[in-house]
Protein backbone atom coordinates (compact mmCIF):
# COMPACT_ATOMS: atom_id res chain seq x y z
CA UNK A 1 0.00 0.00 0.00
CA UNK A 2 2.81 2.41 0.78
CA UNK A 3 4.39 1.89 -2.64
CA UNK A 4 1.05 2.58 -4.31
CA UNK A 5 0.70 5.75 -2.23
CA UNK A 6 4.04 6.82 -3.72
CA UNK A 7 2.69 6.18 -7.25
CA UNK A 8 4.81 3.07 -7.63
CA UNK A 9 2.28 0.31 -8.44
CA UNK A 10 4.73 -1.78 -10.48
CA UNK A 11 7.11 -1.93 -7.53
CA UNK A 12 4.20 -2.83 -5.24
CA UNK A 13 3.41 -5.81 -7.44
CA UNK A 14 7.04 -6.85 -7.58
CA UNK A 15 7.38 -6.62 -3.80
CA UNK A 16 4.33 -8.85 -3.26
CA UNK A 17 4.95 -11.34 -6.07
CA UNK A 18 6.28 -14.09 -3.80
CA UNK A 19 3.26 -13.75 -1.47
CA UNK A 20 0.51 -13.50 -4.09
CA UNK A 21 -0.73 -17.02 -3.38
CA UNK A 22 -0.87 -16.54 0.39
CA UNK A 23 -4.65 -16.12 0.56
CA UNK A 24 -4.25 -12.99 2.69
CA UNK A 25 -7.14 -10.74 1.65
CA UNK A 26 -5.49 -7.34 2.37
CA UNK A 27 -2.52 -8.32 0.19
CA UNK A 28 -4.80 -9.46 -2.64
CA UNK A 29 -6.78 -6.23 -2.43
CA UNK A 30 -3.61 -4.15 -2.56
CA UNK A 31 -2.37 -6.14 -5.55
CA UNK A 32 -5.71 -5.69 -7.32
CA UNK A 33 -5.57 -1.94 -6.73
CA UNK A 34 -2.01 -1.79 -8.07
CA UNK A 35 -3.10 -3.71 -11.16
CA UNK A 36 -5.91 -1.17 -11.62
CA UNK A 37 -3.35 1.63 -11.38
CA UNK A 38 -1.51 -0.02 -14.27
CA UNK A 39 -4.66 -0.59 -16.33
CA UNK A 40 -4.35 -4.36 -16.08
CA UNK A 41 -8.08 -4.84 -15.56
CA UNK A 42 -8.44 -8.59 -16.16
CA UNK A 43 -5.66 -9.42 -13.71
CA UNK A 44 -7.12 -6.96 -11.21
CA UNK A 45 -10.51 -8.62 -11.54
CA UNK A 46 -9.01 -12.05 -10.87
CA UNK A 47 -7.19 -10.81 -7.76
CA UNK A 48 -10.24 -9.06 -6.33
CA UNK A 49 -12.41 -12.10 -7.02
CA UNK A 50 -9.98 -14.19 -4.96
CA UNK A 51 -10.01 -11.62 -2.14
CA UNK A 52 -13.79 -11.49 -2.05
CA UNK A 53 -14.03 -15.29 -2.07
CA UNK A 54 -12.10 -15.44 1.20
CA UNK A 55 -14.24 -12.82 2.85
CA UNK A 56 -12.65 -9.46 2.10
CA UNK A 57 -14.91 -6.60 3.02
CA UNK A 58 -15.56 -2.97 2.19
CA UNK A 59 -12.18 -2.18 0.60
CA UNK A 60 -12.50 -5.13 -1.77
CA UNK A 61 -15.93 -3.87 -2.82
CA UNK A 62 -14.44 -0.44 -3.56
CA UNK A 63 -11.75 -1.94 -5.80
CA UNK A 64 -14.33 -4.15 -7.52
CA UNK A 65 -16.41 -1.04 -8.30
CA UNK A 66 -13.31 0.66 -9.69
CA UNK A 67 -12.69 -2.28 -12.01
CA UNK A 68 -16.32 -2.35 -13.11
CA UNK A 69 -16.53 1.39 -13.83
CA UNK A 70 -13.08 2.06 -15.27
CA UNK A 71 -12.10 -1.25 -16.84
CA UNK A 72 -12.84 -2.22 -20.43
Amino acid sequence: SSLRAQSRPAQALKATQTMKDSGYAPLLISRAAALCDLGRWQEASAEITRARAIGAGKLAAQVARRIKTKGP
